[in-house]
């Protein structure tokens, strides 16, 4: 038993470590790999059993610059992220907001979340790209979500400056914290 113990420990605390971590690849070759996200200042997050904190006022400093894009044939905002921000990508992050759900374009994997209600809200023209952030759902089966319902999720934070397909704000792999 003290055996086991000790293995269980000693596993929790190497897991746990900001050292390179060796693994195995597919070809049993041991390989180190390294965190490599951004070291965060605990004094500036506010740090829960849902990853950190994130809120509409902290995405709503993300400046935006007016820029000729080819690929859309017209000028478009790219956004520049403070350090605040650009810290939290690959970081679990929670979030509260008002759902628009996004069955209408066949995916009930996906949906907005937005700082505003819809009817002011970003698509219709009463608010900033700041106010919205793209969920991709870990799990979604038997998940009803219903437009403006009020949720938090968690999930990996991303920012997204250049791809005109999807919005600058992303939660990966999101869960349902609080409905």
């Amino acid at each position: 038993m003290k055996k086991y113990c000790f293995w269980f420990a000693s596993t929790i605390l190497f897991a746990c470590s900001d050292e390179k971590k060796p693994i195995q690849n597919t070809d049993n070759q041991i390989v180190e790999i390294q965190d490599t996200r951004a070291k965060l200042d605990s004094s500036q997050y506010v740090f829960t059993v849902n990853g950190i904190d994130l809120n509409w006022k902290m995405l709503g400093v993300t400046k935006y610059e007016k820029e000729f894009s080819q690929q859309l044939g017209g000028m478009v905002d790219i956004p520049t992220f403070p350090k605040k921000i650009q810290n939290l990508n690959a970081y679990e992050v929670s979030i509260k907001g008002f759902v628009i759900p996004l069955e209408e374009v066949g995916s009930d994997s996906l949906l907005i979340l937005s700082k505003n209600p819809y009817t002011s809200c970003f698509f219709c023209g009463q608010a900033g790209p700041e106010t919205v952030i793209e969920i991709r759902l870990k799990e979604h089966k038997n998940l009803d979500f219903k437009l403006d319902q009020k949720i938090t999720f968690k999930g990996i934070f991303e920012t997204n400056q250049r791809d005109f397909d999807y919005l600058n704000f992303i939660l990966k792999d999101a869960e349902v914290v609080k409905k």
